[in-house]
């Protein structure tokens, strides 16, 4: 398997009266020549909730919070034709999801998604390498899972793939207890392997 192009995405935020909310991104050169790779790019570096306190945060359903969803343009541009699988990996935490802090989760959610400028859908691969009919009931991104662009049953070889990252951090109330500031962080990497 070779890797072309690689982004970390680390989340960052300290709660109680402050909460700045950083996505940072790092690029890892690869084994490819450039002639080879596929880019990969994320529209913005950072992103910042400013200050905010525990009454700031959204409530969602069971007791949680959320600073807020982002959204954010991802693309991959390749110098030929390809089936561009995207893989994602980060420290699982509740339900498989990438972990947020001790108790809490990342939504990620790759939406409006064009190959070449034409709608598909990014559908999940089984370990067998066989994509799966059920995006529609898993529209999260998992950490340890791969997907690829599916039109009408068919995995899709194209140059560009872009989409919609929307992002949204969710905590426990458990995360928000105690009088002191305390840091809640995951890492992401979304990688485009052949």
């Amino acid at each position: 398997m070779l890797v072309l192009r690689k982004w970390r995405l680390a989340l960052l935020s300290v709660f109680f009266v402050t909460a700045p909310f950083a996505l940072a991104q790092r690029t890892e050169t690869t084994r490819l020549s450039s002639e080879q790779q596929c880019g990969l790019f994320i529209s913005r570096p950072v992103i910042d909730y400013g200050s905010m306190s525990r009454g700031q945060l959204r409530l969602l359903p069971y007791g949680t919070f959320s600073p807020g969803r982002q959204a954010l343009r991802l693309s991959v541009t390749c110098p030929s034709s390809r089936l561009i699988k995207l893989e994602v990996t980060g420290q699982r935490g509740v339900e498989g999801r990438l972990r947020y802090g001790v108790h809490g989760f990342v939504r990620l959610r790759l939406m409006d998604i064009q190959l070449d400028g034409k709608p598909v859908v990014l559908q999940p691969l089984t370990p067998a390498g066989i994509a799966t009919t059920d995006a529609d009931r898993r529209p999260f991104l998992l950490p340890g899972e791969q997907r690829v662009p599916v039109r009408q049953g068919e995995q899709i070889e194209r140059k560009n793939l872009t989409a919609r990252l929307e992002i949204e951090p969710v905590m426990a109330a458990a995360d928000l207890r105690g009088n002191r500031p305390h840091t809640s962080e995951a890492r992401l990497t979304l990688t485009v392997i052949d």
